[in-house]
């Protein structure tokens, strides 16, 4: 969906609109067993349809992972053919460096995500090793081309370190854990990664569901200048309405007036951007 994010950005930012868009371009770990890492061949430079067809058993093969391998090859049967990586990765930088200002994201890694096939009982998970070489490629990107990065973690935190602070060896990588619901005492450990500014965002749309407990404790485990909001909204329906709900609840967790709520996480985006 690329294009689509292209297209909503250029009729935002056009000099007619009153409103403005900074895209995002990258892979959710949802999508990334799709991809194929750099090692593996191109499918699609293969004429013979055996040479594909085998090509893609053996990516699937190596990425999924289930208890019951019938239904394994079931699933497999009935995926599409894995995108190269000549096609996604120079894709994805392209995207990047035509929008100067996008962000890299959602990327990430879930532990917890499934695949279901068809008629089947077992949902089949994904294998850790392909979806941490996808996201260090991606990652590597951010860096290179010094990008924020929207990132998605759960359930993954000791992997989520490997993986980035092995990126950030030197410059500094900016990431947000996007609707965190993680346990207020594990946010420490990500404040303390080698080379890698971590901010912490909420919303209403996934934050809500911990109930205010829990959550007031998370928004006041976050340092002041790391603190952002969000709506984690699939539509601009209601866009203002809920940035104004976690706006109100953060202020109330902060101790802070409205105000100053709205204008402190305003410097902290500029800060993780650097988009004004």
């Amino acid at each position: 969906d690329w294009e689509t994010v292209e297209m909503v950005a250029a009729s935002s930012n056009n000099v007619d609109s009153h409103s403005r868009c900074v895209p995002c371009f990258g892979i959710h770990p949802w999508y990334v067993y799709r991809l194929a890492p750099p090692q593996e061949g191109d499918p699609q430079a293969n004429e013979e349809g055996v040479k594909h067809q085998q090509q893609q058993q053996e990516h699937y093969q190596h990425v999924l992972d289930g208890p019951d391998d019938t239904e394994k090859q079931q699933l497999i049967s009935q995926l599409a053919a894995p995108i190269p990586f000549s096609d996604w990765y120079p894709h994805l930088e392209q995207q990047l460096k035509r929008h100067p200002h996008a962000l890299l994201g959602e990327v990430g890694l879930d532990r917890s995500a499934r695949l279901l096939p068809g008629g089947a009982i077992e949902w089949h998970g994904v294998k850790p090793t392909n979806v941490c070489t996808i996201l260090r490629l991606q990652l590597d990107l951010a860096l290179q081309l010094d990008r924020a990065v929207s990132f998605h973690c759960v359930q993954s935190q000791g992997k989520s370190k490997t993986v980035t602070t092995a990126t950030a060896t030197t410059s500094v990588l900016r990431v947000c854990l996007h609707s965190f619901g993680g346990k207020p005492a594990s946010l420490d450990q990500f404040f303390k990664w080698r080379h890698v500014k971590v901010y912490v965002s909420f919303s209403i749309a996934i934050n809500a569901r911990l109930g205010w407990k829990k959550l007031s404790q998370l928004i006041q485990a976050v340092p002041d200048d790391q603190l952002l909001i969000e709506t984690d909204l699939n539509s601009p329906t209601s866009l203002d309405y809920n940035m104004v709900c976690i706006a109100s609840l953060v202020a109330q967790a902060k101790n802070w007036s409205l105000h100053d709520t709205v204008m402190k996480t305003r410097q902290n985006w500029i800060a993780f951007t650097g988009v004004e």
